[in-house]
C-alpha cells in the first residue's frame, strides 16, 4: 500500500502541476506538520514515514485543500461541459418521507468523481448554460445564461425522486477567519424575517440543529450551514477529500457502496488528527483579507453602493465584539433570492431559495462613480453561478419596474449603476462583455 500511496501522490502532483502548479512535497520528518503544509499537502491512500498525509478517499473530489482553493482563492466553473469540475463540487441530498433533508442514500452529501484503486467512482457532472433572451420595459433586450446540471456514469443508479443537487464553486478564504469574531447579538440584531421595516429585505440567521451544533448559528458556506471555521474545514475534508477527523470520524461511504466501505475499513481513523484540524484552521483564519484598491477617496462609489441597495444585505462592516469593525460586506444572514436563483437545496433553516450574503472582503470603489470588481452587486454574486449578460441585478425580492437603458462599459472590470423605479426602490443594471479578457476575469472572480 505504501508504494500505491506514493504513486497516487506523485500522479496527483503531476496533474495539479499541469493546472495550477504544485509545490515540491518534502518530508515532515519527526515534527508536526504546519497548518500551511496540511492545507497544501497532496493526500495519499496511506501515510508514510515523514509524510503523515494518508487516508484519501476512498471516494473524493480533490486530493488537497489547495486543489480547489489555489493560493486560498476562488474557484471557477469548467469552460465546457466535457471538462471536469476542477474547483467546484456538487452537493447532494435527499428529502425523506418525513420531509426532513439528509444525505443522499446512495451518494452521500457530495458526488465524488474520483476514487482510489478498486473502488468505483460515483459519477460525474456536466455543466451547461442555456440562453434566455428577454426585453426590459423600455425595449432594451438582454440575455440571461441559466445553468443546467447533467449527471453521467452514476455507479449506483439514478438520483431518484426527492433528490437535491447544488453546485458549489470554491470560495475565497482570505479574511473569513474574522467572521467568527462577530458576536451572535450583532447578527441577530439585523434579522428581519418578515420585512417589518418595509425595505424589501428579509434576512434571517441560519439556526442549526444536530449533533454538536444544536442551537448554534451558521456563518460559513454558501448557505451559512456551518457555525465555526473548524467545522467548515472538517466537513470539507470529509466531503471533498474523504478525510476523516475527530468531528467526522466515519468514512465518506454510503452503505450501498460496498467497495468503498471495505477500503475504508483497512486504514486507521481519524485520517486528520485533532492537531492537524486545529492547525489548518489556524492557517485559514490567518489568511489576511485583501486590501481594497481605491481610486481617489472612494466616497462617490461608496454612496452609489449604498443607494443601489447593495449595502442592505452586503453590510460594509460588522462589529468584531470589541472596539473594532470587520469590513466583510455581509450580514451573515440568509436571504430569499427568488425562484430564478433557487437550487432547491435545504441546509439547516436555509430553504431552496435561501443563500447567505457572501462576504466581499477587499471590495474596492472608484471615486468616479464606478464599482470594481463586479461581483459585489451583480447577479454574478448571487448564487453559485458565474455571470449573466446584461441582466437586471435586484434586491432579494425585486419590485422595480423597467426604466433606463443598460449602460455601456465604462472601463475594464467596471460597472455603472443607474435608474430608480420609484423613491426608495433602486433599480440597477449591469452589462458585461460576452467574451475577451474582461469576461474571463469576471468568470474567474464570480
Amino acid at each position: 500500500m505504501r508504494g500505491l500511496a506514493t504513486s497516487v501522490r506523485v500522479i496527483g502532483c503531476i496533474a495539479v502541476a499541469a493546472l495550477a502548479g504544485c509545490a515540491e512535497q518534502t518530508g515532515i520528518e519527526d515534527q508536526a506538520p504546519s497548518g500551511e503544509q496540511v492545507f497544501n499537502a497532496l493526500w495519499g491512500v496511506e501515510a508514510e514515514p515523514g509524510y503523515p498525509f494518508g487516508g484519501l478517499g476512498p471516494v473524493y473530489s480533490r486530493a488537497s485543500c489547495s486543489g480547489c482553493h489555489t493560493r486560498g482563492g476562488r474557484g471557477r466553473p469548467p469552460d465546457a461541459p466535457e471538462h471536469p469540475m476542477l474547483t467546484m463540487v456538487v452537493f447532494l441530498g435527499h428529502v425523506g418521507a418525513d420531509g426532513a433533508p439528509g444525505p443522499h442514500p446512495a451518494y452521500g452529501r457530495e458526488l465524488s468523481p474520483l476514487s482510489v484503486p478498486e473502488v468505483p467512482r460515483e459519477g460525474r457532472t456536466a455543466l451547461t448554460f442555456r440562453s434566455e433572451p428577454g426585453t426590459y420595459g423600455d425595449g432594451q433586450s438582454f440575455t440571461l445564461r441559466r445553468p443546467h446540471l447533467d449527471f453521467h456514469d452514476l455507479a449506483f443508479g439514478s438520483l431518484g425522486a426527492g433528490a437535491m443537487a447544488s453546485p458549489r464553486i470554491a470560495q475565497p478564504l482570505h479574511g473569513v477567519g474574522a467572521l467568527e469574531r462577530v458576536p451572535v447579538a450583532a447578527i441577530l440584531a439585523r434579522e428581519d424575517p418578515h420585512d417589518r421595516d418595509g425595505d424589501g429585505i428579509s434576512g434571517r440567521a441560519n439556526r442549526l440543529s444536530g449533533d454538536g451544533i444544536e442551537g448554534t448559528f451558521g456563518r460559513f458556506g454558501w448557505k451559512a450551514a456551518q457555525p465555526t471555521l473548524r467545522r467548515q474545514n472538517a466537513i470539507a475534508f470529509h466531503g471533498d477529500m474523504g478525510i476523516t477527523s475527530p468531528l467526522f470520524p466515519e468514512p465518506n461511504c454510503a452503505p450501498v457502496q460496498r467497495a468503498c466501505v471495505k477500503a475504508a475499513a483497512t486504514g486507521p481513523r481519524p485520517n486528520a488528527s485533532a492537531q492537524m484540524l486545529d492547525d489548518v484552521t489556524a492557517f485559514v483564519a490567518g489568511l489576511a483579507a485583501p486590501v481594497p484598491a481605491v481610486d481617489g477617496d472612494g466616497s462617490g462609489a461608496a454612496a452609489l453602493f449604498a443607494s443601489a441597495g447593495c449595502a442592505g444585505c452586503h453590510v460594509p462592516a460588522l462589529s468584531d465584539g470589541s472596539d473594532g469593525q470587520i469590513q466583510a460586506y455581509t450580514d451573515l444572514l440568509l436571504h430569499d433570492m427568488g425562484d430564478g436563483l433557487a437550487d432547491d437545496f435545504r441546509e439547516g433553516a436555509a430553504g431552496g431559495a435561501g443563500n447567505g450574503a457572501r462576504p466581499r472582503f477587499g471590495a474596492s470603489a472608484a471615486s468616479s462613480g464606478r464599482v470594481c470588481p463586479p461581483p459585489t452587486c451583480t447577479m454574478a454574486g448571487h448564487g453559485p453561478w458565474p455571470r449573466r449578460s446584461c441582466g437586471t441585478a435586484a434586491k432579494p425580492r425585486p419590485r422595480a419596474s423597467g426604466s433606463g437603458r443598460c449602460p455601456q462599459m465604462t472601463g475594464p472590470r467596471c460597472w455603472r449603476f443607474s435608474g430608480l423605479s420609484r423613491p426608495g426602490r433602486p433599480l440597477w443594471r449591469v452589462c458585461d462583455i460576452a467574451s475577451g479578457p474582461v469576461a474571463n476575469d469576471l468568470q474567474s472572480r464570480a
